[in-house]
C-alpha cells in the first residue's frame, strides 16, 4: 500500500508543480506585454521612465527566478520576486492614471494573476 501512495501522490506533485511553473511562464509573458504596451502608447513621456525601469527590473527577476525554478531549484526565487514585479506594475498603473494616459488590459491581467501568487511583500 505504501508504494501505491508514494507512486500516486509523486504523480500528482509532478502535475501540481508543472502547472505553478506554466503559471508562473504566463505571468511573465503578459507582464511584458503590458510594459511593451505602455512604452509604446505613451512610454515617451519622460515622467514614465523610473516606472518602466524598475518594472523592466522586476520582469528579469522573475524571468530569471523562473530560469532557476526549470533547474530544479524550485518555485522559491519566484516566490521572492513576484510581489516586486506587482509592485512595479502597480506603480506603473498609478503613474499612468496619474498623467491620464491608458491602462492596457493586459496591465490589468497580469497584476490579477501575480495577485494570486504574492502572498507576502517584496523585501527591501
Amino acid at each position: 500500500w505504501i508504494v501505491i501512495l508514494v507512486a500516486v501522490g509523486g504523480g500528482i506533485a509532478g502535475c501540481g508543480e508543472d502547472s505553478r511553473l506554466r503559471f508562473a511562464d504566463d505571468t511573465a509573458r503578459l507582464s511584458s506585454a503590458a510594459i511593451t504596451e505602455v512604452e509604446t502608447s505613451g512610454g515617451e513621456n519622460p515622467e514614465l521612465a523610473p516606472f518602466l525601469e524598475r518594472a523592466h527590473v522586476r520582469l528579469r527577476e522573475i524571468e530569471d527566478s523562473i530560469d532557476h525554478w526549470r533547474n530544479q531549484s524550485g518555485p522559491m526565487a519566484y516566490a521572492v520576486h513576484a510581489p516586486c514585479l506587482r509592485n512595479a506594475l502597480m506603480a506603473l498603473r498609478a503613474a499612468l492614471i496619474e498623467r491620464q494616459l491608458p491602462v492596457p488590459r493586459d496591465l490589468d491581467e497580469a497584476e490579477a494573476m501575480l495577485n494570486e501568487v504574492a502572498s507576502h511583500e517584496c523585501p527591501p
